[in-house]
Parts: C-alpha cells; structure tokens; sequence
C-alpha cells in the first residue's frame, strides 16, 4: 500500500507541476513583462590608450584601456611539452562583459626577442581567456610560450595595455 503511494506522488507531483506552469498565454498587464535585449551601449569597447608598464611584477595593474586589472601570477610548465606557462589574473572593472577577442597579445620578450607562443593542442593546455569574462568576474589564464622557465628571470610580458617586466618566475 505504501509503495502505492508512493508511486502515485511521484507520478503526480511533476504532472500538477507542469499543469501550474502552463497558461492560457494572457500575463495580465503589459508592464508585468519584462526581458532584456543587448543594446548597442551594453556592448564593450575598447580605448585606445598609451601603454602602461607595472612598477613591478607582483603588484596588480589597472588596463585603462580595457578596464580591467592584471596581476601576475607567476610561471608553470606546460605538462605536455614543458614549456612555460605565465599565468596572469584578470579582473573586470566594467558594467558590461570582455569579449576574448578585445585582449591584445599577449607577448613574450626575452633578450629583446620576440618567443612564439605554443599551441593549444602541442601544450596539452588552453591558453587564453576562452569565453567573456562578465562584469566585475575574476579568472586566472594561462599562456603557453616556447621557453623554459628558467629564462624568465630577465623578461617582458606584455597583455593588453600592460607590461610586466623582470624575474616572472615566481
């Protein structure tokens, strides 16, 4: 008998679910709805400003430019390859969400050499901000560049409108 029960208020229960949540279509009044479409002023848009270099390569640094701030969070390697991998922090200051296409760079110089970043399926890693980063959220990316780690105690790392110089392996 109880097993009857049971089976009755499963059974039930989702179907005077589904029948509360149905409607004849009428919503009362039309202030009562809401919805929210992008408008152009919600989109995000970069500035074009002056390069910005950090006092040093710990401190966090405010991207005029992007709105947003970087803090390096030192070096790794790559499990696949080896290779190194700086890890940075990105907050967003805006109202809106950064596109990852918007992220100038990053570039990696050591003795005034340009090093090529490591692809994504060489690596065993994903580099990069991967999908918008909202508004006021906070990730961590990595980039994987074609150097060891030990090179990067004399180097320059350049993300949007930022350059981090000196020992990035930290």
């Amino acid at each position: 008998m109880k097993l009857n029960r049971l089976t009755a208020t499963l059974v039930a229960g989702p179907l005077l679910f589904l029948v509360g949540c149905s409607g004849n279509g009428d919503t009362g009044s039309e202030d009562a709805q809401a919805s929210h479409s992008a408008s152009p002023s919600d989109a995000f848009v970069p500035e074009d400003v002056a390069p910005v270099s950090a006092d040093n390569a710990v401190d966090p640094v405010e991207d005029p430019g992007l709105n947003v701030e970087w803090t390096m969070y030192g070096a790794s390697s790559a499990p696949m390859t080896g290779d190194a991998v700086i890890h940075v922090k990105m907050e967003n200051l805006n109202d809106v969400p950064v596109p990852p296409d918007v992220i100038e760079g990053p570039t990696l110089r050591i003795g005034g050499e340009e090093i090529p970043m490591v692809s994504d399926e060489t690596s065993g890693m994903e580099s990069g901000l991967d999908l918008p980063l909202g508004a006021g959220a906070t990730t961590v990316i990595p980039y994987v560049f074609d150097t060891s780690n030990w090179n990067l105690s004399d180097a320059e790392f350049r993300i949007g409108n930022v350059t981090f110089e000196g020992n990035l392996n930290f």
